[in-house]
């Protein structure tokens, strides 16, 4: 994906739902989408994943373009 010089990355290395997610990766796309939701109107993607073998959850948030 491209990369923006305004693009801000939100990292969670000692996530808070791991044990739950690990169960049930409900919790993961919920969180996902509540970053989503709270930062419209600016686009959140998930561009790392533990749960999948990364070292930490990474989020690229990209501002809305003027």
């Amino acid at each position: 994906s491209d990369v923006c010089s305004s693009d801000l990355l939100l990292w969670e290395s000692h996530c808070p739902i791991c044990a739950a997610a690990r169960a049930c990766r409900g919790f993961c796309r919920s969180e996902l989408a509540l970053f989503r939701q709270l930062l419209a109107p600016a686009g959140v993607e998930r561009e790392q994943y533990l749960l999948e073998g990364d070292r930490r959850c990474l989020y690229r948030i990209r501002p809305p373009q003027a």
